[in-house]
This record gives structure tokens, C-alpha cells and sequence, in this order.
């Protein structure tokens, strides 16, 4: 039952290409993150890159506001939706 459950979840789920775009916007990251002195996991970076490249709405619950990318409303931007600590609400 389980199984099925996440089968039919899965299958409405669309997994994007890698671009190139996504490389580009992740290098940029990487060195403003590193310059400003707010390092935050290289995998997060990645997600943002690629929500970028896609001016996909990305939703997270760990350091996407410090990205350059997220707060700088002179760049284009994917939008950030921060998702509320587990057990916030109790």
C-alpha cells in the first residue's frame, strides 16, 4: 500500500535537465557565499542554482536566505518560500 502511495506521488513529480545556466549561477553563488563569509552546503547551493536557471519557486527550510541570489532584488530571482521548522506550530 505504501509502495503505491509513493509510486502515484512520484509519477506526478517532472525531474529537470541539468543546464548549463544552472553551472553558471552556481560558481557565482559559491564565490559571493565564500566572500561574504556565509558558507552554507554546497548541495543547497546546487538545489538554488538549478531553481534559478529555471526561475523555478524553490522551498526550503535551511540557508537559502543567505544565498545572493535570494535576497538581491536587482538580479532576477527564483522566489524562496522558507518552510516552517517541524514541530513549529505546537
Amino acid at each position: 500500500m505504501l509502495h503505491e502511495a509513493l509510486q502515484r506521488f512520484l509519477a506526478g513529480l517532472r525531474v529537470l535537465p541539468w543546464p548549463f545556466a544552472a553551472s553558471t549561477h552556481y560558481v557565482e553563488m559559491c564565490a559571493q557565499l565564500e566572500l561574504s563569509g556565509k558558507p552554507i552546503s554546497g548541495m543547497d547551493i546546487l538545489i538554488a542554482a538549478h531553481a534559478l536557471s529555471e526561475r523555478a519557486i524553490l522551498v526550503g527550510s535551511s540557508g537559502f536566505p543567505a544565498l545572493p541570489c535570494c535576497t538581491n532584488p536587482e538580479q532576477p530571482q527564483a522566489p524562496v518560500w522558507p518552510m516552517p521548522e517541524l514541530g513549529a506550530d505546537r
